[in-house]
């Protein structure tokens, strides 16, 4: 699903005319974004894609909805969006689905990329990772669902709320209490 996208600049530091700096971080760029498109909204993880075109910074994020969103940001062009359902195990669509208890299965939240390039998403309410090798693909499931479970449930929102790869071998999981 193709949608126009709307990017208008963000000047955090209008009022100055030295770097934007908070600590040893600086801010570099940034955007409000906008979209015609009625799915759009709810970004949860967001990572950095590789890029061949260095004019352009492609940005990956999930939405609380089930979606997949990619977004190509040109300080010099019109910026676009693509978005595409994430799918379950069996490549479906996860998009407005429930589990026979009524947990949504839509719900994603965590996003990481690992060692290889593959892509982890966490999802709240039915707690599980997902492991993605390309967006729009089939999920794998990489087992650990019944200790997500275990760890993460505290009330009717709860679940994996953030990963990241911490280095080859170590996976972070933050839960929401």
């Amino acid at each position: 699903m193709q949608s126009v996208l709307s990017a208008i600049p963000v000047d955090l530091c209008k009022a100055s005319r030295t770097p934007c700096t908070a600590g040893n971080l600086t801010f570099v760029h940034g955007v409000r974004l906008t979209s015609s498109n009625a799915a759009f909204g709810g970004l949860s993880g967001l990572v950095m894609l590789p890029n061949a075109d260095s004019r352009t910074d492609m940005l990956l994020a999930t939405t609380d909805q089930g979606w997949w969103v990619t977004i190509s940001v040109r300080p010099d062009a019109e910026s676009s969006i693509e978005m595409v359902p994430l799918n379950d195990e069996s490549g479906d669509s996860v998009v407005g689905r429930r589990t026979t208890n009524g947990a949504p299965l839509w719900d994603a939240e965590g996003l990481t990329r690992i060692p290889g390039g593959d892509l982890l998403v966490s999802f709240e309410h039915y707690h599980r990772i997902w492991r993605y090798n390309r967006v729009g693909g089939p999920a794998t499931s990489i087992r650990v669902d019944l200790a997500l479970a275990d760890a993460c449930v505290a009330g009717t929102n709860t679940g994996v709320e953030a990963l990241q790869m911490l280095n080859q071998t170590h996976l972070l999981c933050i839960c929401e209490l």
